[in-house]
C-alpha cells in the first residue's frame, strides 16, 4: 500500500489508532515513518554501514526491537544528513513512550510497517503530512499552539512570503517545522528549544525531500540568532524576555527581537499580540522607527487561538528595504472572518484569505483595508499600528446584559441538575440526557464569551475613536493655547506702546 491518496493514508491511520496513543500522535507518526524511510535508506557506500542497515532490515523481519541496530542506523542518518547530534537517537531511544509501546505493540505495528510504501512525488507527500497533521488536531493534547501554528494562518503567510526556489527560509519558533510543507525554498532553517520536536522536525525535512536544511535545537531568543535569510517567519511565545546580551533600545520582549529579526529579511511575517501595536513607551519607539523603513501591513486577525486563549494576533508584515510610503491596514479581527471546523480549532475562512491577499497586492476597499500614509502613522498620538485604529466597523452584535445571561446559564444548569437527579429510565439514558444537556451548557458558555468578546472590541474601538479624538481636541486646545499665548504678546506689546505715548504726550504738555 502506498501512501500517496487519501484513502489510503486514512487506512494507516486507522490502523495505528488502536496501537499508538493519541497523545504525541503524530510525532508517533512521523517516527514510525522514518523508521520506514530508513529501512529503504539505500545512500551509502560504507561496508560498516551496509552491514548495520542490514542488522537493522532484519528487525522488521523478526519484528522486534533491535536499540543497538535502531542507534547505529539513526546514526548513519545523523551524518548523512548533517542534522544535531544525537537528535535523532533521542528521539527513538530516550523516549520511554515510545520504546513501551513498541514493547506492547511490537509486532502489530512491524505488520502496519511492512505493509506501507512511502510516496516518492512532493504532493503525495505534502498530502501525507498535512493529513497527520489536521488527523491529530482533534485528539491529540500534545498538539498545542506549542508546536504549531494555526494552518489557515500559516496559508496565509506562505502567501505572503512567496517564498523562491533561490531563496532561504527561516522560522524562528519551528516546532515540527509544518511551514516548510508548503513552500518550495533554496533552503530551510529552523529554530526549536525542545530537543523532540526539533528531531520531529528534522524528520520532517528528510522524509519531504528537502535535503538542504539546519534545524537548531536552542532558544532562537536566547542565543543571539544572527543567520541571515530571504524570507523570514516567526509564531513564538508571547512576552517572554530576551537576554541581557539580547536586549535592545525598545525592551526585552521575544516579540520586539522577532520583529528586529525580521526587518532584517527581504521579506517577514512576524504574530505579535495587540499590546504591540498600542503601547507607549520603548514600543511606541520600535513603531516610530519602523513605520516608514520596514513596515508593509498590519493584519488584525479574528480569535483563532479560542481553545487556548481569545487573544486577537495580529500578522505584521515587514521588508529589509520598503519601497512604499505608505502601510495597508487590514482589519479582520471579527469572528465573521473565521469558521469552525470543530471543536477544537479556528480557522481564516478561503474568502477571507483571498480578502486580505487582494489587499496586499493593492486592491483596497476601504471596508476592511485602507492604505495610510507613513507621515500619518507617525502623527497619530501613539503612532498606532492597530488597523481599528484606522478602519472604523460597526458590531452587528445586538448585546444582552451580562445579568439576562447569567439568569439563563442558571436555568440550563438547574435542569441539568435536575435530569441527573430525576431522570427515568435506565443508566445510560440519564447519562445521554445529562451530556445533552451540558453540551447545551457548553453552547451557551461559549455563546456568551462571544458576546463578550465582541464587547470587548465594541469597546477597543469606542477606546481608540475617543482616543484619537481626544488627541484631536489637545491639539486643538494646543493651537488655541499658542494663539492665547501669541495675543497676549500682542496686548502686552500695544500696552507698552501705549504707556510710551502717553509718557510722549505728558512731556508734550509740560513744554507747552
Amino acid at each position: 500500500m502506498i501512501l500517496n491518496n487519501e484513502k489510503d493514508i486514512w487506512n494507516f491511520f486507522d490502523n495505528l489508532r488502536s496501537n499508538v496513543p493519541f497523545y504525541g500522535f503524530a510525532s508517533f507518526c512521523v517516527r514510525l515513518l522514518f523508521m520506514k524511510f530508513m529501512f529503504q535508506f539505500e545512500e551509502t557506500s560504507k561496508k560498516e554501514d551496509f552491514k548495520t542497515l542490514v542488522q537493522y532490515m532484519n528487525m522488521f523481519a523478526s519484528k522486534k526491537i533491535d536499540q543497538d541496530a535502531l542507534a547505529k542506523t539513526m546514526d548513519i542518518a545523523e551524518k548523512y544528513y548533517a542534522t544535531p547530534k544525537g537528535c535523532l537517537r533521542e528521539a527513538f531511544l530516550n523516549e520511554k513512550e515510545f520504546l513501551d509501546c513498541f514493547d506492547k505493540n511490537s509486532s502489530k505495528l512491524f505488520d502496519i510497517l511492512n505493509s506501507i510504501e512511502l510516496p516518492t512525488d512532493k504532493e503525495s507527500i505534502d498530502l501525507l503530512f498535512n493529513l497527520i497533521f489536521s488527523f491529530s488536531n482533534n485528539s491529540d493534547v500534545s498538539r498545542t499552539v506549542l508546536n504549531t501554528t494555526n494552518e489557515s494562518v500559516l496559508s496565509l503567510a506562505n502567501r505572503i512570503l512567496d517564498v523562491k526556489p533561490t531563496e532561504t527560509f527561516l522560522d524562528a519558533y519551528c516546532g515540527y517545522f509544518s511551514s516548510s510543507l508548503k513552500i518550495n525554498a533554496k533552503k530551510y532553517v529552523g529554530y526549536e528549544i525542545n530537543p523532540l520536536t526539533a528531531s520531529i522536525a528534522v524528520m520532517v525535512q528528510i522524509l519531504s525531500g528537502n535535503e538542504d536544511f539546519e534545524i537548531y535545537i536552542q532558544d532562537f531568543i536566547q542565543q543571539g540568532a544572527e543567520y541571515k535569510c530571504d524570507k523570514f517567519f516567526a509564531d513564538g511565545p508571547l512576552g517572554m524576555n530576551v537576554s541581557d546580551s539580547q536586549k535592545s533600545p525598545y525592551g526585552r520582549r521575544s516579540e520586539v527581537y522577532s520583529l528586529l529579526r525580521g526587518a532584517d529579511a527581504k521579506r517577514a511575517v512576524v504574530l505579535v499580540p495587540s499590546v504591540i501595536l498600542t503601547s507607549a513607551d520603548s514600543l511606541k519607539k520600535l513603531r516610530e522607527s519602523f513605520t516608514a523603513t520596514h513596515l508593509v501591513a498590519v493584519i488584525a486577525l479574528p480569535p483563532l487561538w479560542a481553545p487556548y486563549t481569545s487573544i486577537n494576533m495580529n500578522v505584521v508584515v515587514l521588508e529589509k528595504e520598503k519601497k512604499s510610503n505608505d502601510v495597508i491596514f487590514i482589519n479582520t479581527s471579527d469572528n465573521s472572518f473565521a469558521v469552525r471546523p470543530d471543536k477544537k480549532s479556528y480557522m481564516l475562512k478561503e474568502d477571507t484569505i483571498s480578502k486580505i491577499m487582494d489587499a496586499l497586492e493593492g486592491n483596497i476597499d476601504n471596508v476592511i483595508s485602507k492604505r495610510v500614509k507613513d507621515d500619518d502613522v507617525l502623527k497619530s498620538e501613539s503612532v498606532s499600528w492597530a488597523p481599528q485604529h484606522y478602519i472604523k466597523t460597526e458590531s452587528k452584535v445586538e448585546f444582552r446584559s451580562i445579568a439576562e445571561i447569567d439568569k439563563e446559564l442558571k436555568l440550563v444548569n438547574e435542569q441539568l441538575r435536575q435530569y441527573i437527579k430525576f431522570s427515568d429510565g435506565d443508566e445510560s439514558k440519564k447519562f445521554e440526557d445529562a451530556i445533552t444537556h451540558y453540551n447545551e451548557h457548553l453552547m451557551m458558555l461559549e455563546k456568551r464569551n462571544e458576546e463578550l468578546q465582541c464587547r470587548i472590541k465594541d469597546m477597543e474601538t469606542k477606546y481608540l475613536y475617543t482616543q484619537e479624538l481626544c488627541a484631536k481636541k489637545t491639539a486643538e486646545l494646543k493651537e488655541a493655547e499658542s494663539r492665547f499665548n501669541l495675543m497676549q504678546k500682542d496686548l502686552a506689546a500695544k500696552e507698552q506702546n501705549l504707556h510710551l505715548l502717553e509718557e510722549e504726550l505728558k512731556k508734550k504738555k509740560s513744554l507747552s
